[in-house]
């Protein structure tokens, strides 16, 4: 749902579906390559130029979600709960985008076997989508290592992004592979829900590990701050017991030179008892 738009990003935004929605009707019905760029800027009334202000490249005609799909799948990564995992947040935006689009009925399944058609059967096509995913899963990744405290090339946030891409790529073929089967409508929601809920039990069950991951970085940081106090404790005993130590030693030299004081006034004591002793044998 767009919220407070003005007449002039409405006007954008209409203008730019109504380029796609016709260039994807052009090369459907004549093939990719058999339609020029020009004649699409013809068909919708504006010049070829305006066409490649929408869209830099033909091929991005047909994958004009690129960049709406990447900031809504981050968005779903950012914005989760503490308690919802990665893959439990991308199944739920895949179900708010079905629910967005409604059921697709038997009429239109015609239209999506043709469109599944054309981009896995023209190279250009195919190029652009692979191109189109890695820069997604780039933009799941660097959400992901963000969160994580870790490089978006480090193997734990790629092999996430890359699962995550894949919940997408299932939904997809499982499309494709219950049409087939005739099914079509809220069957055929139900059957691929159903596809995307067994693909996401696998995965939950191995992104476990994501989580450990990064309760692993808090218990190697609480690991360092304990090592850290220990060491300063550490210290602190050593300080404390030498200054006992050298307490202790300024103690009994203060008692040894006290003995010795006592001792020698003993000594002198006696010395002047003697000589008082001799004193008085003489004076008989």
């Amino acid at each position: 749902m767009v919220v407070h738009e003005g007449l002039r990003e409405r006007k954008k935004r209409e203008t730019r579906r109504l380029l796609s929605d016709t260039a994807t009707r052009m090369f459907l019905a004549r093939g990719f390559d058999a339609v020029r760029v020009a004649e699409v800027a013809a068909e919708c009334g504006v010049s070829e130029k305006t066409v490649y202000n929408y869209f830099p490249t033909k091929e991005s005609l047909v994958f004009d979600r690129e960049e709406e799909i990447t900031a809504d799948l981050v968005a779903a990564l950012r914005d989760r709960g503490p308690a919802t995992s990665p893959v439990q947040a991308i199944v739920a935006y895949m179900a708010a985008e079905e629910h967005r689009h409604g059921d697709v009925p038997p009429e239109a399944i015609w239209m999506l076997r043709a469109f599944d058609d054309l981009v896995t059967s023209t190279p250009e096509l195919v190029a652009a989508g692979r191109a189109m995913t890695s820069r997604i899963i780039g933009a799941i990744a660097t959400e992901l290592a963000q969160e994580l405290e870790l490089d978006p090339r480090d193997p734990e946030p790629l092999i996430v992004a890359h699962s995550l891409m894949g919940l997408w790529e299932v939904r997809e073929s499982c499309m494709s592979r219950r049409i087939d089967e005739g099914l079509a409508g809220e069957a055929l929601q139900e059957a691929v829900r159903g596809d995307v809920a067994r693909a996401a039990r696998v995965l939950e069950t191995g992104l476990l590990a994501l989580h450990v991951v990064g309760q692993g970085r808090q218990i190697a940081g609480a690991a360092r701050a304990m090592n850290d106090a220990r060491k300063e404790i550490a210290g602190a005993v050593r300080e404390a017991r030498g200054a006992w130590r050298a307490m202790r030693a300024a103690q009994m030299e203060r008692e040894r030179a006290e003995r010795d004081a006592h001792l020698e006034a003993q000594r002198a004591e006696r010395a002047e008892r003697q000589a008082e002793r001799r004193a008085r044998r003489r004076g008989r």
